[in-house]
């Protein structure tokens, strides 16, 4: 199921029993709450672990300012080691095991 801002519209701030996290491609995602609460991660790998970095939540972000900080978060992921050492969004994301 590709991720949309009508689905995300539809599902922010209701009661919510679907799949727990819908997929953007290339690690883009959006975790959803039993109540509705969305926000948007990039799932990636660094050696053998399983990442997550949060990108926001939906309202404060937008479904393509999170597209935007995905790609950023994708191009620093190529030059560096770790995305632990380096913020992608103004204010000061970070990545979250």
């Amino acid at each position: 199921m590709a991720l949309s801002d009508v689905k995300l519209r539809k599902i922010a701030g209701k009661p919510y029993d679907g799949p727990n996290e819908l997929p953007g491609g290339q690690g883009l995602s959006a975790r959803i709450s039993p109540s509705g609460n969305i926000s948007f991660q990039y799932r990636y790998r660094h050696g053998q672990r399983a990442r997550r970095m949060s990108l926001g939540s939906y309202g404060d972000v937008t479904l393509k300012e999170a597209r935007e900080r995905h790609a950023e978060a994708l191009r620093h992921r190529a030059s560096a080691v770790s995305l632990h050492l380096y913020p992608v969004h103004s204010h000061g994301g970070c990545c979250t095991a």
